[in-house]
């Protein structure tokens, strides 16, 4: 007998945790900007969502958070010790991707926009180990965030 031709729907995609088939197959992402200490309604339902999805299901699913502050913050670790997140649930943060990646990598992410030339004049003195930089007005007003690489170089002018 080709135990391949007669593989179940749940051989068919072998998984760590094999699913129940509750959801549709396929990867189940949730974005956000930030998973703050003192957070409230949207952030609730994103993470209760998020953790009833692997529960039910018995699925991994990805939170996925953009803000810069959250680099260092191990959220994941501390939801999971607090019984907020199940424990299938990941938290990504696109700044600690990126300020990873090799070089090689990063260069496939190159878009598709001319980079402004004076930015080169805008390039701010790395004061420190920091890896970001600020530029703020008179008034205290951020006007520019020059974000580095783990080895050290720029990696993004954000103004």
């Amino acid at each position: 007998m080709n135990s391949s031709a007669e593989a179940s729907p749940t051989q068919s995609h072998p998984h760590r945790f094999p699913h129940r088939g509750l959801l549709p197959e396929g990867r189940y992402f949730t974005l956000t900007w930030t998973i703050g200490y003192d957070f409230g309604g949207m952030t609730t339902v994103a993470l209760e969502r998020s953790s009833a999805f692997a529960r039910l299901d018995n699925r991994r699913v990805e939170i996925l958070t953009l803000s810069p502050e959250m680099k260092y913050r191990d959220r994941e670790r501390e939801l999971h010790e607090a019984g907020t997140l199940d424990r299938k649930v990941k938290i990504r943060n696109l700044w600690q991707d990126l300020t990873t990646w090799s070089d090689r990598k990063l260069r496939r992410m190159i878009g598709t926009v001319d980079p402004d030339p004076s930015a080169v004049d805008d390039i701010l003195n790395r004061s420190g180990r920091d890896w970001t930089e600020l530029r703020e007005d008179s008034e205290g007003h951020l006007l520019q965030a020059d974000r580095y690489h783990d080895r050290g170089h720029l990696l993004v002018i954000d103004r």
